[in-house]
């Protein structure tokens, strides 16, 4: 995704990536570590696969969850998926953004509410790059709230409600998360180490649950009858 508006912001205060453990991998280490070369680590960069280094004074280093991200990456690139692919599966909306990219009427909002800039970074709905700058990160999440917004809502009304439904939704889907992957771990017989791989099957069939609850009106009774 080539840099907007939105990207080249630089919001005061933002957070920075946290590590996850304690592993700390420079990025010739991290390559060597997946067997993969500095060069295809960029590509996964680019292509919104994986995350930014963990930014230490003025290092960067790769961490646990990077590890988790390439194997899984591997994993499913074995299993018969080209890397557009497993992209589209992993990263939809880094894809959409390319060709539906609302960064435009993001910079000019946050320009002139720049306390949103840090409240979207928190919930997710921005990612911080290595250099500092923003970029978009749940794309369908923000096109969706900027279009469906009534006459006399501003861009930024819309953003503030949907950071607020953001944060009053995480608790419940950790929750449902967990249960899921723990269903998923006891059918699947895997363990800890598949963990990444369980929690990209769990967020699908989250949202598939999502679509059907809202599509279907629930049963009167819990028998399903109406």
């Amino acid at each position: 995704m080539k840099a907007g508006p939105a990207e080249r912001l630089r919001p005061e205060g933002a957070a920075r990536p946290v590590a996850v453990g304690t592993t700390r991998l420079t990025v010739d280490a991290f390559a060597a570590e997946v067997r993969l070369t500095p060069r295809t680590i960029r590509t996964y960069h680019t292509r919104g696969l994986l995350q930014p280094p963990l930014r230490v004074g003025r290092s960067r280093y790769y961490g646990e969850h990077h590890l988790g991200r390439i194997r899984l990456i591997q994993r499913l690139q074995q299993g018969g998926l080209t890397l557009d692919a497993v992209a589209a599966l992993l990263e939809p909306d880094h894809l959409l953004a390319q060709l539906a990219t609302p960064d435009r009427v993001v910079a000019a909002t946050l320009r002139a509410n720049p306390e949103l800039a840090s409240a979207m970074l928190a919930c997710g709905l921005l990612t911080q790059l290595p250099d500092g700058s923003i970029r978009v990160r749940g794309t369908r999440a923000v096109l969706a709230a900027i279009a469906l917004r009534r006459p006399g809502v501003s861009p930024a009304d819309a953003l503030r409600a949907l950071v607020d439904a953001t944060v009053t939704a995480i608790p419940s889907a950790r929750a449902m998360i967990a249960d899921m992957t723990s269903a998923l771990r006891d059918r699947l017989h895997v363990d800890q180490t598949n963990r990444d791989c369980l929690r990209e099957l769990a967020l699908p069939v989250l949202e598939l649950a999502i679509a059907t609850a809202t599509d279907v009106p629930p049963p009167r009774n819990g028998h399903g009858r109406r």
